[in-house]
């Protein structure tokens, strides 16, 4: 990558990415023993909806007017991310989920 901005935005996207993997691997290894995985799995079905949204609409801004045309891959990825945002429970009942839990955690 020749431009430090694009390249600074994928390092980003990158980490945001990384930090998805991590809390979905974290939340199958704790279900696997047995333990509850609410909050783990709240927190992680909200990154990885939001990195991959941030990662498709990266992808069409450096396409360009490609990104942007139907009869491209591009453009139906962001439609496709947009029905995983929604499904399992959209990211602002995740955010319920989690924002009652620090409640709770911190007013005992």
């Amino acid at each position: 990558i020749d431009f430090d901005a694009k390249s600074q935005e994928f390092a980003e996207l990158e980490s945001h990415f990384d930090a998805a993997r991590s809390l979905t691997y974290q939340a199958a290894s704790r279900w696997q023993l047995g333990r509850d995985i609410l909050k783990i799995a709240s927190q992680a079905k909200l990154r990885a909806t939001e990195a991959a949204f941030a990662i498709t609409e990266a992808n069409k801004r450096v396409h360009g007017g490609v990104g942007v045309t139907k009869d491209y891959r591009a453009h139906h990825l962001v439609d496709d991310i947009q029905v995983t945002i929604i499904g399992e429970g959209e990211n602002s009942v995740q955010r319920a989920i989690l924002g009652s839990m620090l409640k709770n955690q911190y007013s005992r």
